[in-house]
This record gives structure tokens, C-alpha cells and sequence, in this order.
């Protein structure tokens, strides 16, 4: 509660970083004046290497479905819907930690499965008065369907497995 930390380093090797969303509410020019600005826009190939950084953290690598790049560009699509109206919150980095988190194990085709189960109740917009969802286009079912392509795949090695014996015995 009530403690500072003291942090103690020559000054030229003591950096403060501070890190924070835009939003609406625009802050107070004496409080912006007070930081050096660095914008990072939207880049949907940085934003998959960092997915893929964040699935890597649980163990699982990357396949041939390539969720982290396919989550990045859901991300990415999202970003848009919110803007336009589509949907109340944009998908984030967040949401795919907390699907590799809770998934039953730590492969893609579980992680996309419990993203599948996920995404509509974070991003869907829903009636003020009643709660029920409102329709978004079918931008949320189409993500799902693709996530549903990955959660039902047959992992790699299996896949591996079926092609050396139907070679095997096609010899």
C-alpha cells in the first residue's frame, strides 16, 4: 500500500517506460508534454510473430495451420469491425494467452478450439435493454468456422503417420 521502491542506477543507465492504449478521452497537455511518443501502428506480420511468441510460451509450436497468423488476421479484421460498429471490443493477443491457458493441452488444434468457444462472447455487441446478441455480419461465424478447421485437423504427427503408411502400402 503505502511503500515506494527507490531504484538506484547512474541516470544514463536508468530508462522509464510507459506504456498505454489510445482512447477517446484525449489526456491533458500537461501530462502528454511529459513523454517522448513513440506510435506503433498495426502490423499484422509483427502481431503473428508475437502470437506465435506467445504460443511458443506453452510449448506449442508452430504447424501448418499457422493459428498465430491466422489469429493475427482475425485480429486485425476485428480492429476494423469495432471501428465500424460491428462488434463492441477488437480481438487481442490476450484472448489467445487465455485460450492456450485454458485449453486441454497444449497443441493448435486445442487452443483454436477453446478460441472457438471464446470469441463471440467477447466481441459479439448485444441489445442494451434485452442482452441478446446482435448480428455482426458474420464475421464472428466465419472466424469460428476457421478455428473449428483447426481444432478438428488431425495433428501434424498423426498426419505424418497416415501418409508414410498409405505410401507403405500403396508400394
Amino acid at each position: 500500500g503505502d511503500t515506494l521502491e527507490t531504484i538506484e542506477a547512474p541516470v544514463d543507465k536508468l530508462h522509464l517506460v510507459g506504456a498505454s492504449n489510445l482512447e477517446a478521452k484525449i489526456p491533458r497537455g500537461p501530462y502528454w508534454d511529459r513523454f517522448l511518443h513513440v506510435r506503433l501502428d498495426f502490423d499484422e506480420k509483427a502481431l503473428a510473430t508475437v502470437c506465435q511468441s506467445i504460443l511458443g510460451g506453452f510449448g506449442i509450436p508452430e504447424t501448418k495451420h499457422k493459428l498465430a497468423k491466422v489469429f493475427a488476421g482475425f485480429i486485425g479484421q476485428s480492429r476494423k469491425d469495432a471501428a465500424e460498429g460491428k462488434i463492441t471490443f477488437p480481438l487481442s493477443p490476450r484472448d489467445l494467452k487465455r485460450a492456450a491457458l485454458f485449453a486441454p493441452d497444449a497443441t493448435e488444434n486445442a487452443v483454436a478450439g477453446t478460441l472457438t468457444a471464446l470469441i463471440a462472447d467477447k466481441v459479439q455487441s448485444w441489445d442494451a435493454d434485452t442482452g441478446d446478441r446482435i448480428e455482426d455480419g458474420g464475421g464472428i461465424r466465419a472466424w469460428s468456422t476457421a478455428l473449428k478447421v483447426i481444432a478438428n485437423a488431425k495433428p501434424e504427427a498423426e498426419a505424418e503417420t497416415e501418409t508414410e503408411t498409405e505410401t507403405e502400402t500403396s508400394e
